[in-house]
């Protein structure tokens, strides 16, 4: 699935939708797009559950927020709270 064109489509919306800069610090630069919660819906995961962030701080969330190993953990997983909005 993200090797497909509906993963990539669906990275593009989240990047427009988030002016393509990082939800965290706002730069422009080196930005991935992460899932903030709804694993338990993909591949229909809605772009809501998306969030573009940069290297440096998806790597500093999941540096304080460890990444899921476990299908119940990715279930669980939701960091929505732990982005910032204000960069939108």
């Amino acid at each position: 699935y993200f090797k497909s064109a509906e993963w990539r489509r669906k990275q593009l919306q989240a990047k427009a939708r988030d002016r393509h800069k990082c939800r965290n610090c706002g730069t422009y630069q080196n930005l991935k797009v992460i899932h903030l919660s709804g694993y338990e819906q993909i591949p229909n995961e809605p772009v809501s559950c998306l969030a573009t962030l940069c290297s440096k701080c998806r790597t500093q969330l999941y540096t304080s927020y460890p990444k899921p190993q476990t299908l119940e953990q990715h279930y669980q997983w939701d960091v929505t709270s732990l982005v910032r909005k204000d960069y939108l």
